[in-house]
């Protein structure tokens, strides 16, 4: 898959531009044309960076990291990059080590996804699970750089659905989603599941939504 050369770190000793250390591609999801015919909705597919690029972080901690959503098109020979949108992250919980997107979900054809943010610190482990609509959000990909001011650019929008600290559990390290079984009354049921890291200290995690209203 093209990747364009801003993504790419400039150096390995005293980097300016790409991908954060341990930032890069975390999320990964595909739209539903599986038994579709290709004229009625190509194979499309989407990531998104965990965190800013390098050259789009800004210095000034209050301002939240501006995100890359990708959007590729999957040809039989040929794989486009078709647009980049700005995703904008919420900020880090106060006593943070690090924060960023962990997973994306589509929901339809229609640029409805789910995005999954995972911060991890003192407190343990903060996850909230947003719903996510590209419909308007600018084409970045002719932006070099995100850093400054940027408000004649139209980001993803997003709503939060769940902040899954008032669930009132101890929360692992949350990393992927997808949509499970559908439930008694027709409701789509969600599945997001944790890594370990192969560390005796941590656990996998499974955790079991009733999708309703989307």
């Amino acid at each position: 898959m093209p990747l364009p050369d801003r993504y790419l770190p400039d150096s390995s000793t005293d980097q300016t531009a790409g991908i954060q250390t341990n930032l890069g591609f975390e999320s990964l999801t595909v739209n539903d044309s599986v038994s579709k015919p290709v004229w009625v909705e190509p194979f499309r597919l989407f990531t998104a960076t965990e965190s800013a690029l390098l050259q789009d972080l800004d210095e000034d901690p209050a301002i939240p990291p501006k995100n890359r959503f990708l959007h590729y098109l999957i040809g039989e020979d040929r794989v486009t990059l078709i647009s980049e949108h700005l995703y904008p992250m919420e900020l880090a919980p106060f006593g943070a080590l690090f924060n960023g997107l962990a997973e994306l979900m589509t929901l339809d054809p229609g640029g409805h996804f789910l995005g999954l943010e995972r911060a991890f610190g003192l407190k343990g482990f903060a996850i909230k699970l947003f719903q996510l609509s590209t419909g308007g959000a600018t084409d970045i990909s002719t932006f070099n750089s995100l850093k400054g001011d940027v408000t004649g650019i139209a980001p993803i929008r997003k709503r939060l659905l769940l902040d899954l600290e008032t669930l009132d559990i101890s929360l692992d390290n949350l990393e992927g989603m997808t949509l499970g079984p559908q439930l008694p009354g027709g409701d789509r049921s969600l599945i997001l599941v944790s890594d370990d890291n192969f560390s005796p200290d941590q656990v996998t995690q499974l955790l079991l939504f009733r999708l309703k209203g989307l």
